[in-house]
Protein backbone atom coordinates (compact mmCIF):
# COMPACT_ATOMS: atom_id res chain seq x y z
CA UNK A 1 0.00 0.00 0.00
CA UNK A 2 1.42 3.10 -0.71
CA UNK A 3 1.22 6.12 1.90
CA UNK A 4 0.72 9.83 0.87
CA UNK A 5 1.96 12.53 2.22
CA UNK A 6 0.58 15.84 1.47
CA UNK A 7 1.43 19.18 1.17
CA UNK A 8 1.31 22.34 3.37
CA UNK A 9 -1.00 24.35 0.92
CA UNK A 10 -3.20 20.57 0.31
CA UNK A 11 -3.43 20.15 4.62
CA UNK A 12 -4.32 24.09 4.65
CA UNK A 13 -7.12 23.45 2.63
CA UNK A 14 -8.23 20.53 4.86
CA UNK A 15 -8.30 22.49 7.63
CA UNK A 16 -10.29 25.73 6.17
CA UNK A 17 -12.81 23.10 4.90
CA UNK A 18 -13.14 21.24 8.18
CA UNK A 19 -12.68 24.69 10.40
CA UNK A 20 -15.65 25.35 13.31
CA UNK A 21 -17.70 28.14 13.20
CA UNK A 22 -17.03 31.13 15.39
CA UNK A 23 -19.28 31.14 17.59
CA UNK A 24 -18.72 34.23 20.78
CA UNK A 25 -15.80 33.50 22.54
CA UNK A 26 -16.44 30.66 25.56
CA UNK A 27 -18.95 29.34 23.66
CA UNK A 28 -18.76 25.52 24.15
CA UNK A 29 -19.27 24.17 20.42
CA UNK A 30 -20.20 20.78 21.10
CA UNK A 31 -20.47 18.55 24.50
CA UNK A 32 -18.66 15.86 25.41
CA UNK A 33 -17.27 14.10 28.39
CA UNK A 34 -13.66 13.98 29.41
CA UNK A 35 -12.26 10.68 29.29
CA UNK A 36 -8.46 11.39 29.93
CA UNK A 37 -6.76 13.93 31.78
CA UNK A 38 -3.54 13.09 30.64
CA UNK A 39 -2.07 16.28 28.61
CA UNK A 40 0.47 16.02 26.11
CA UNK A 41 2.94 13.41 27.49
CA UNK A 42 4.31 13.02 24.80
CA UNK A 43 6.09 16.29 24.55
CA UNK A 44 7.59 16.23 27.96
CA UNK A 45 11.09 17.54 29.16
CA UNK A 46 13.75 16.25 27.36
CA UNK A 47 14.81 12.54 28.01
CA UNK A 48 18.59 13.52 28.89
CA UNK A 49 20.25 15.96 30.02
CA UNK A 50 21.43 18.67 27.43
CA UNK A 51 22.45 21.71 26.48
CA UNK A 52 21.22 24.10 24.07
CA UNK A 53 22.98 26.87 21.88
CA UNK A 54 20.63 29.32 23.50
CA UNK A 55 20.16 27.88 27.10
CA UNK A 56 23.12 28.93 29.09
CA UNK A 57 22.78 33.18 28.69
CA UNK A 58 21.95 35.70 29.73
CA UNK A 59 21.27 33.99 33.38
CA UNK A 60 24.52 34.01 34.09
CA UNK A 61 27.86 35.24 32.86
CA UNK A 62 29.75 33.82 30.68
CA UNK A 63 32.34 36.27 29.48
CA UNK A 64 35.84 35.53 28.30
CA UNK A 65 37.41 31.69 28.84
CA UNK A 66 33.40 30.62 30.15
CA UNK A 67 32.02 31.83 27.00
CA UNK A 68 34.68 30.80 24.97
CA UNK A 69 34.09 26.72 26.49
CA UNK A 70 30.76 27.30 26.21
CA UNK A 71 30.95 27.84 22.52
CA UNK A 72 33.24 24.64 22.23
CA UNK A 73 31.40 22.56 23.99
CA UNK A 74 27.77 23.35 22.08
CA UNK A 75 30.17 22.55 18.82
CA UNK A 76 31.43 19.61 19.70
CA UNK A 77 34.58 20.02 21.03
CA UNK A 78 34.46 18.48 24.58
CA UNK A 79 37.87 17.81 25.28
CA UNK A 80 38.87 21.61 24.20
CA UNK A 81 35.71 23.12 26.21
CA UNK A 82 36.76 20.70 29.39
CA UNK A 83 40.04 22.04 29.23
CA UNK A 84 38.96 25.48 29.57
CA UNK A 85 35.11 25.17 31.99
CA UNK A 86 36.98 22.14 34.51
CA UNK A 87 39.15 24.85 36.51
CA UNK A 88 36.09 27.36 36.11
CA UNK A 89 33.54 25.26 37.63
CA UNK A 90 36.31 23.95 40.38
CA UNK A 91 36.25 28.16 41.32
CA UNK A 92 32.13 28.28 41.16
CA UNK A 93 31.58 29.90 38.21
CA UNK A 94 27.55 28.74 37.33
CA UNK A 95 27.93 28.04 33.67
CA UNK A 96 31.02 26.12 33.71
CA UNK A 97 29.33 23.84 36.81
CA UNK A 98 27.17 23.35 34.64
CA UNK A 99 28.24 21.57 31.49
CA UNK A 100 30.61 19.76 33.59
CA UNK A 101 27.65 18.51 35.72
CA UNK A 102 26.22 17.45 31.74
CA UNK A 103 29.24 15.79 30.84
CA UNK A 104 29.82 13.49 34.04
CA UNK A 105 26.16 12.63 33.73
CA UNK A 106 25.80 11.48 29.95
CA UNK A 107 26.15 7.20 30.52
CA UNK A 108 27.87 6.95 27.49
CA UNK A 109 31.01 8.94 28.16
CA UNK A 110 30.50 10.75 24.74
CA UNK A 111 30.72 14.62 26.51
CA UNK A 112 34.75 14.47 27.10
CA UNK A 113 33.94 12.57 30.93
CA UNK A 114 33.16 9.30 31.93
CA UNK A 115 30.16 8.85 33.71
CA UNK A 116 29.96 9.84 37.18
CA UNK A 117 26.38 10.90 38.27
CA UNK A 118 27.49 11.90 41.61
CA UNK A 119 29.76 14.21 40.53
CA UNK A 120 27.55 15.47 38.01
CA UNK A 121 24.85 16.17 40.06
CA UNK A 122 27.32 17.76 43.10
CA UNK A 123 27.86 20.32 40.24
CA UNK A 124 24.34 20.97 38.75
CA UNK A 125 23.55 21.56 42.51
CA UNK A 126 26.08 24.05 43.01
CA UNK A 127 25.26 25.99 39.77
CA UNK A 128 21.38 25.51 40.88
CA UNK A 129 22.40 27.17 44.62
CA UNK A 130 24.09 29.89 42.49
CA UNK A 131 20.73 30.88 40.45
CA UNK A 132 21.76 29.62 37.16
CA UNK A 133 18.15 28.44 35.81
CA UNK A 134 19.51 25.79 33.45
CA UNK A 135 21.36 23.73 36.20
CA UNK A 136 18.04 23.86 38.29
CA UNK A 137 16.12 22.55 34.66
CA UNK A 138 18.85 19.64 34.50
CA UNK A 139 18.49 18.84 38.00
CA UNK A 140 15.06 17.57 37.51
CA UNK A 141 15.79 15.78 34.43
CA UNK A 142 18.08 14.12 36.70
CA UNK A 143 15.08 12.95 39.01
CA UNK A 144 13.45 11.99 35.79
CA UNK A 145 16.29 9.87 35.01
CA UNK A 146 17.02 6.40 36.89
CA UNK A 147 21.11 7.43 37.66
CA UNK A 148 23.79 5.58 39.27
CA UNK A 149 22.82 6.60 43.19
CA UNK A 150 20.45 8.86 42.16
CA UNK A 151 16.75 7.14 42.03
CA UNK A 152 14.12 8.66 40.02
CA UNK A 153 11.85 11.03 41.85
CA UNK A 154 8.58 12.42 40.50
CA UNK A 155 8.26 14.95 43.04
CA UNK A 156 11.90 16.39 43.04
CA UNK A 157 11.40 16.32 39.18
CA UNK A 158 8.87 18.75 39.40
CA UNK A 159 10.27 20.82 42.56
CA UNK A 160 13.41 21.41 39.85
CA UNK A 161 11.43 22.52 37.18
CA UNK A 162 9.16 24.82 39.05
CA UNK A 163 12.30 26.20 40.60
CA UNK A 164 13.46 26.72 37.22
CA UNK A 165 10.17 28.03 35.76
CA UNK A 166 10.07 30.74 38.92
CA UNK A 167 13.49 31.67 37.51
CA UNK A 168 12.47 32.05 34.25
CA UNK A 169 13.77 29.78 32.22
CA UNK A 170 11.25 29.03 29.49
CA UNK A 171 12.12 25.19 28.50
CA UNK A 172 9.81 24.41 31.78
CA UNK A 173 7.41 26.43 31.77
CA UNK A 174 5.00 23.98 29.75
CA UNK A 175 6.70 21.07 31.80
CA UNK A 176 5.09 22.98 35.13
CA UNK A 177 1.86 23.12 33.00
CA UNK A 178 1.63 19.80 32.43
CA UNK A 179 2.57 18.25 36.15
CA UNK A 180 -0.58 20.54 37.21
CA UNK A 181 -2.89 19.37 34.98
CA UNK A 182 -1.61 15.54 35.25
CA UNK A 183 -0.92 15.83 39.63
CA UNK A 184 2.63 14.38 38.41
CA UNK A 185 4.86 15.06 41.48
CA UNK A 186 2.24 17.74 42.69
CA UNK A 187 -1.29 17.87 43.27
CA UNK A 188 -3.66 18.31 40.43
CA UNK A 189 -4.06 22.09 40.22
CA UNK A 190 -5.90 23.25 36.97
CA UNK A 191 -5.67 26.95 37.52
CA UNK A 192 -1.53 26.74 38.16
CA UNK A 193 -1.60 24.43 34.96
CA UNK A 194 -3.62 26.87 32.40
CA UNK A 195 -1.24 30.10 34.14
CA UNK A 196 1.70 28.16 33.12
CA UNK A 197 0.46 27.04 29.85
CA UNK A 198 -0.63 30.56 29.17
CA UNK A 199 2.52 31.87 29.53
CA UNK A 200 4.19 28.99 27.60
CA UNK A 201 2.32 30.45 24.73
CA UNK A 202 2.74 33.84 25.67
CA UNK A 203 6.31 34.09 26.16
CA UNK A 204 7.71 30.97 23.95
CA UNK A 205 4.64 30.69 21.69
CA UNK A 206 5.99 27.80 19.53
CA UNK A 207 4.41 24.47 18.33
CA UNK A 208 4.65 22.54 21.74
CA UNK A 209 3.07 25.19 23.24
CA UNK A 210 0.32 26.44 20.88
CA UNK A 211 -0.69 22.35 21.00
CA UNK A 212 -0.81 22.54 24.84
CA UNK A 213 -3.11 25.35 25.04
CA UNK A 214 -5.27 23.20 22.49
CA UNK A 215 -5.25 20.65 25.26
CA UNK A 216 -6.47 22.78 27.92
CA UNK A 217 -9.29 24.26 25.98
CA UNK A 218 -10.28 20.84 25.02
CA UNK A 219 -10.68 19.05 28.30
CA UNK A 220 -11.00 22.24 29.98
CA UNK A 221 -8.40 22.37 32.41
CA UNK A 222 -8.44 26.11 34.49
CA UNK A 223 -10.63 27.17 32.14
CA UNK A 224 -14.44 26.16 30.15
CA UNK A 225 -14.23 23.60 27.76
CA UNK A 226 -14.41 25.03 24.40
CA UNK A 227 -13.70 22.62 21.11
CA UNK A 228 -13.60 25.74 18.50
CA UNK A 229 -10.58 27.53 20.68
CA UNK A 230 -9.17 24.30 20.87
CA UNK A 231 -9.14 23.78 17.45
CA UNK A 232 -7.85 27.22 16.56
CA UNK A 233 -4.91 26.64 18.62
CA UNK A 234 -4.44 23.05 16.86
CA UNK A 235 -4.83 24.21 13.27
CA UNK A 236 -1.62 26.99 14.53
CA UNK A 237 0.35 24.15 16.16
CA UNK A 238 -0.13 21.64 12.64
CA UNK A 239 0.62 24.80 10.54
CA UNK A 240 3.88 24.54 12.81
CA UNK A 241 4.77 20.72 12.16
CA UNK A 242 2.97 19.52 15.52
CA UNK A 243 2.39 15.66 14.90
CA UNK A 244 0.16 15.25 18.05
CA UNK A 245 -2.05 18.28 16.54
CA UNK A 246 -2.45 16.99 13.16
CA UNK A 247 -3.56 13.67 15.31
CA UNK A 248 -5.83 15.89 17.20
CA UNK A 249 -7.65 17.80 14.12
CA UNK A 250 -8.36 14.56 12.69
CA UNK A 251 -9.93 13.45 15.64
CA UNK A 252 -12.07 16.07 15.80
CA UNK A 253 -13.05 16.08 12.29
CA UNK A 254 -13.90 12.37 12.29
CA UNK A 255 -15.66 12.34 15.28
CA UNK A 256 -17.50 16.02 14.57
CA UNK A 257 -16.23 17.79 18.17
CA UNK A 258 -16.24 21.48 17.29
CA UNK A 259 -16.73 21.04 13.20
CA UNK A 260 -19.23 18.86 10.87
CA UNK A 261 -17.90 15.44 10.27
CA UNK A 262 -15.69 15.06 7.31
CA UNK A 263 -13.73 11.44 6.69
CA UNK A 264 -12.07 12.23 4.12
CA UNK A 265 -10.44 15.05 5.50
CA UNK A 266 -9.55 13.11 8.62
CA UNK A 267 -8.42 10.28 6.98
CA UNK A 268 -5.31 12.56 5.49
CA UNK A 269 -4.12 14.01 8.79
CA UNK A 270 -4.41 10.90 10.47
CA UNK A 271 -2.62 9.48 7.91
CA UNK A 272 -0.36 12.51 7.43
CA UNK A 273 0.32 12.14 11.59
CA UNK A 274 0.23 8.07 11.54
CA UNK A 275 3.36 8.57 9.51
CA UNK A 276 5.32 10.90 11.52
CA UNK A 277 4.91 8.39 14.23
CA UNK A 278 1.84 9.26 15.86
CA UNK A 279 0.28 6.04 17.52
CA UNK A 280 -3.38 7.30 18.27
CA UNK A 281 -3.46 8.84 15.02
CA UNK A 282 -2.73 4.91 13.50
CA UNK A 283 -5.40 3.31 16.29
CA UNK A 284 -7.97 5.81 14.64
CA UNK A 285 -6.88 4.72 10.95
CA UNK A 286 -7.18 0.78 11.96
CA UNK A 287 -11.24 1.71 12.66
CA UNK A 288 -11.84 3.48 10.28
CA UNK A 289 -10.11 0.74 7.60
CA UNK A 290 -11.89 -2.16 9.65
CA UNK A 291 -14.98 -0.78 11.55
CA UNK A 292 -17.66 -0.33 9.22
CA UNK A 293 -18.55 2.81 10.54
CA UNK A 294 -17.03 5.21 8.21
CA UNK A 295 -17.93 4.19 4.58
CA UNK A 296 -15.09 5.33 1.89
CA UNK A 297 -12.33 4.40 0.07
CA UNK A 298 -10.01 3.79 3.40
CA UNK A 299 -11.54 0.70 4.19
CA UNK A 300 -9.62 -2.28 3.85
CA UNK A 301 -9.27 -5.29 6.20
CA UNK A 302 -5.72 -5.71 4.65
CA UNK A 303 -5.33 -2.53 5.55
CA UNK A 304 -6.49 -2.83 8.83
CA UNK A 305 -4.59 -5.98 9.54
CA UNK A 306 -1.31 -3.77 8.49
CA UNK A 307 -1.89 -1.12 10.85
CA UNK A 308 -2.83 -3.83 14.08
CA UNK A 309 0.42 -5.41 13.19
CA UNK A 310 2.04 -2.01 13.73
CA UNK A 311 0.40 -0.94 16.77
CA UNK A 312 1.45 -5.16 18.19
CA UNK A 313 5.34 -4.00 17.28
CA UNK A 314 4.90 -1.29 18.96
CA UNK A 315 3.04 -2.13 21.88
CA UNK A 316 -0.09 -0.32 21.52
CA UNK A 317 -2.12 -3.42 21.90
CA UNK A 318 -1.17 -3.91 24.92
CA UNK A 319 -1.09 -0.55 26.52
CA UNK A 320 -4.75 -0.25 25.22
CA UNK A 321 -6.15 -3.41 27.00
CA UNK A 322 -8.04 -6.38 25.78
CA UNK A 323 -11.25 -4.78 26.03
CA UNK A 324 -10.08 -1.47 23.48
CA UNK A 325 -12.71 -1.37 20.42
CA UNK A 326 -8.95 -1.33 18.36
CA UNK A 327 -7.35 -4.67 20.30
CA UNK A 328 -10.77 -6.13 20.02
CA UNK A 329 -11.16 -5.51 15.69
CA UNK A 330 -7.17 -6.57 15.38
CA UNK A 331 -7.90 -9.63 17.31
CA UNK A 332 -10.76 -10.35 14.64
CA UNK A 333 -8.63 -10.20 12.08
CA UNK A 334 -6.14 -12.28 13.03
CA UNK A 335 -5.64 -15.31 10.94
CA UNK A 336 -8.46 -14.42 8.52
CA UNK A 337 -6.78 -13.46 5.26
CA UNK A 338 -5.33 -15.40 2.65
CA UNK A 339 -1.49 -15.52 2.29
CA UNK A 340 -1.06 -12.95 -0.35
CA UNK A 341 -3.23 -10.36 1.68
CA UNK A 342 -1.22 -11.33 5.22
CA UNK A 343 1.96 -10.64 2.81
CA UNK A 344 0.07 -7.37 2.06
CA UNK A 345 -0.50 -6.49 5.36
CA UNK A 346 3.02 -6.70 6.60
CA UNK A 347 4.37 -4.67 4.12
CA UNK A 348 1.94 -2.01 5.12
CA UNK A 349 3.22 -2.71 8.62
CA UNK A 350 6.96 -2.20 7.22
CA UNK A 351 6.13 0.96 5.97
CA UNK A 352 5.16 2.78 9.52
CA UNK A 353 7.70 1.16 11.28
CA UNK A 354 10.55 2.33 8.41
Amino acid sequence: MTMTRFSASVFLVLLSSAAPAQDAPGTLLSDGQVEDRAVAETHDAPTTVGIDSDSLLPFADAEGEAAEGRALFIAGDHAAALTLLMPLAEAGNPVAQNIVGVAYTEPSGDLGLDYDAQAGFDLLLASAEQGYPRAMNNLAVMYEEAHDGIGADRTERFGWFLKAAEAGYEDSFRTVAEAYANGDGVATDDDAAFAWASRAFAEVGDADATYLMGDMHYFGIGTPPNYGKAYGYFVDAAAGGHVEAIYSLGYMTLYEEGVPSNPPAAWMMLESAAQDGSLDALSELTLMAGSGRWAGYWESDVAARGYCLALDSADYLAELGADSEVTQLCGGLAGTLSSADESAAKAIAQDFAD
